[in-house]
């Protein structure tokens, strides 16, 4: 690549990107709030003289950094390349496969293990098939050589079905797509928040695994956005409690701690199953069971779970609770490498 020409668009705060990278195509990149869309664009297409005289600014790639989306993409097993854009797949086409969500801390992935298990564990229930399983410790050390050792980062690991085919595989293998970004923690308080009633989620054999049929959850949250809240919490098919938007759900009442269990189709988080472990080991009570919303509301401290942390809820349907930190467990979720 040679030089990137930026252009900032006052109006809608998006900048436009026109990278030359051959004689023959340029890359058209747009930038919104640190995601990244790219097109390959015939040069014909763009001229790269005009828009040298007239974007003043030139500016560099900042390949040591991570203030922007990269991705990494394979096609055998632990071969992940780093790719500006990557070709039709099983993924986009069907949403065949998992993914992980992870956070990487200074060469190291917080939960690596139980990231590593929850994974393989997606692949059999999905049926996804290698002789050579994916691993966890290479996607760290992918980060700390091609990205950057020391800082925090938010890591999006997808692992699909290999080759293309309709709705039957033509290939039991699968491929590999890493995402890298900024990492942003938990807001610590959600002041909003409601039960959904018209959006429910559906039980499967793979409910519980992390899979790229993510419609409940994106048209949950369109309607959490409509509605002008900052939290939905879902319900399962049979209209027992599940899951929040993109976490999972807890709460208090007179010491004891409740959750969903996972025959409810909520996803088996592995920020959920770190809470569990930590509660057991503060001696305190927790009940995995089937609860309705009646059972929620009338709790005295509500909050939502993910790898990125913990959201205390002010607020459900207007009645309050409490959002005191439960003692213990803000650690689990600390900066140290050894979490």
């Amino acid at each position: 690549m040679e030089k990137v020409f930026r252009h900032d668009y006052k109006v809608n705060k998006n900048f436009v990107t026109i990278v030359k990278i051959s004689a023959s195509f340029g890359i058209s990149c747009k930038f919104r709030r640190n995601s990244l869309t790219i097109a390959l664009l015939p040069q014909k297409l763009i001229n790269f003289n005009s828009l040298q005289k007239r974007f003043t600014q030139t500016v560099q790639i900042r390949t040591a950094d991570c203030t922007i989306m990269r991705h990494f993409f394979s096609e055998s097993p632990n071969s992940l390349r780093e790719v500006p854009a990557f070709p039709p797949n099983r993924a986009m086409l069907f949403g065949d496969g998992i993914f992980e969500t992870m956070v990487y801390i200074d060469g190291k992935i917080r939960f690596e293990q139980l990231h590593q298990e929850r994974l393989l564990k997606g692949m059999r229930a999905l049926m996804i098939q290698s002789e050579e399983l994916p691993e966890v410790k290479t996607i760290a050390r992918l980060v700390a050589n091609q990205v950057r050792k020391t800082g925090t980062f938010r890591l999006r690991w997808t692992v699909f079905r290999a080759g293309l085919g309709k709705y039957t595989p033509t290939d039991s293998g699968y491929c590999e797509l890493l995402t890298v970004a900024p990492f942003h923690p938990a807001t610590s308080v959600k002041k909003t928040a409601y039960i959904s009633d018209s959006i429910r989620v559906p039980y499967n054999s793979w409910a519980n695994c992390k899979t790229l049929n993510a419609l409940p959850y994106v048209m949950a949250n369109l309607e959490r956005q409509k509605k002008q809240q900052e939290e939905v919490i879902l319900l399962d098919q049979n209209g027992y409690l599940s899951e929040a938007g993109s976490a999972n759900l807890f709460w208090q009442k007179e010491g004891i701690f409740y959750t969903p269990s996972l025959r409810h189709a909520c996803v088996a988080g592995v920020a959920r199953r770190q809470i569990l472990i930590k509660l057991q080991e503060m001696n305190l009570t927790l009940i995995e069971g089937s609860f309705r919303p009646d059972d929620l509301l009338q709790a005295e401290q509500v909050f939502v779970s993910n790898v990125s942390g913990i959201s205390y809820l002010e607020q459900i349907q207007g009645i309050s609770f409490a959002t005191q930190p439960v003692p213990g467990l803000a650690a689990l979720f600390g900066w140290s490498t050894n979490s």
